[in-house]
C-alpha cells in the first residue's frame, strides 16, 4: 500500500488553534488531526511521534470535511493566537490577514490528506519536528 505524506510547515500550530481554540488541548475528532494519537518513541522536538488508528482517521476525516476555510476564518484572532503563544508567535499580529491566508493554504491539503487516508483505511503517524 502506497504511503502518503503531508508537511504543514510552520502552520501546524495555527491550524490546531483554529480547529480547537486552544494551544495544546485535543478537542474532538478535528482536534486530533495535528496533536492527537497515541505517543510512541523518542521526543522529536515537540514530543514523541503519535499514531492514529484507522477509526480515528475516519472520524477526523469526517470532522474536517464539515469545517470549511470560512469556518476557520471566523475563528482567526491574531491577538488570541499571540496571547496563547501559537507557533510562530511573531507573525500573527505582524502579518494579520496574510497569516490567515498562510494557514488556509495548508488546511485544504490537510483535509484532502485525511480524506484519502480514510478512504484507503490507513493509519496516520504524526511527527512534529
Amino acid at each position: 500500500m502506497a504511503k502518503q505524506t503531508i508537511s504543514l510547515d510552520k502552520a501546524w500550530h495555527g491550524i490546531h488553534f483554529l480547529l480547537t481554540g486552544t494551544a495544546w488541548e485535543v478537542k474532538g475528532p478535528a482536534g486530533q488531526a495535528i496533536l492527537g494519537g497515541r505517543e510512541f518513541g523518542e521526543d522529536m522536538g515537540y514530543g514523541p511521534a503519535r499514531v492514529l488508528s484507522v477509526a480515528q482517521v475516519k472520524a477526523i476525516a469526517e470532522a474536517l470535511a464539515k469545517i470549511t476555510p470560512e469556518n476557520l476564518s471566523v475563528r482567526y484572532s491574531p491577538d488570541a493566537m499571540t496571547k496563547a503563544e501559537i507557533y510562530p508567535t511573531i507573525i500573527w499580529n505582524r502579518e494579520g490577514p496574510e497569516a490567515l491566508v498562510f494557514l488556509l493554504n495548508y488546511y485544504k491539503p490537510l483535509v484532502t490528506f485525511y480524506r484519502r487516508a480514510a478512504e484507503k483505511g490507513q493509519l496516520v503517524v504524526i511527527a512534529i519536528t
